[in-house]
């Protein structure tokens, strides 16, 4: 038996054939465009992750040289206010607010324009080293680590390969024991009311508990 197709049914066939062909085209082409948008992302994505590395390394070096010049003013502010000093001894400020205004001359001195920022933590709270009661040198109070490692002036040379910001000391290194915080305000941490620093006034305390042990003890072998 002979199928005879006329020429109607041949082009239904045909065109059949033709959308089938160009709907497996099409879906094959989607499939492309899809791995390509996936491809696009992931790529889009780490580029955005290296823009952001890239801008925050950037905010933590302008943060550092704003550190370095910050700190910069209060050394200098406090040698000259060391060098200033009126009288044969010479002596380094009480307080931060002491640099502001010179309280040993008649008219006013300023030694330094302002209390700073420290730009690594945000706020105005410094560390503060002392030497016999008085301030020798200042240190930001954050823990990160520095970006700049080496590379640095003369006066700061002992900065290479610091582990954390708080050994960029502005100054002297001072006591470890008379450490404290210092704000804009003057209100000094560790201290009690008389401006002495608690750590010292507890060796003051032991060093008297022992001589009174001393004391006692030769009381009894007197005895």
């Amino acid at each position: 038996m002979i199928l005879k197709v006329g020429p109607l049914a041949m082009r239904k066939m045909d065109q059949h054939f033709l959308n089938g062909k160009l709907g497996m085209v099409a879906r094959h082409n989607r499939g492309f465009s899809y791995m390509g948008l996936l491809l696009f992302i992931a790529i889009a994505g780490i580029g955005l992750s290296a823009v952001g590395m890239t801008w925050h390394s950037q905010v933590k070096a302008e943060n550092e040289q704003q550190l370095l010049f910050v700190g910069t003013q209060f050394r200098n502010a406090l040698n000259s206010y060391y060098e200033s000093t009126p009288v044969a001894t010479k002596t380094y400020p009480l307080t931060l607010q002491d640099l502001l205004r010179d309280k040993r001359f008649p008219n006013v001195k300023r030694h330094l324009r302002q209390i700073y920022t420290d730009p690594m933590t945000g706020n105005t709270e410094w560390g503060i080293n002392r030497a016999q009661g008085r301030i020798v040198g200042i240190y930001s109070l954050s823990t990160q680590k520095p970006f700049k490692l080496s590379g640095f002036t003369n006066e700061n040379q002992s900065f290479n390969y610091a582990k954390s910001y708080r050994e960029w000391i502005f100054g002297q290194v001072g006591s470890t024991l008379a450490e404290t915080g210092i704000s804009a305000n003057g209100n000094k941490a560790n201290e009690d009311k008389t401006g002495t620093p608690q750590l010292t006034l507890k060796a003051a305390k032991s060093s008297s508990s022992l001589q009174k042990g001393s004391a006692n003890n030769s009381g009894i072998q007197s005895r």
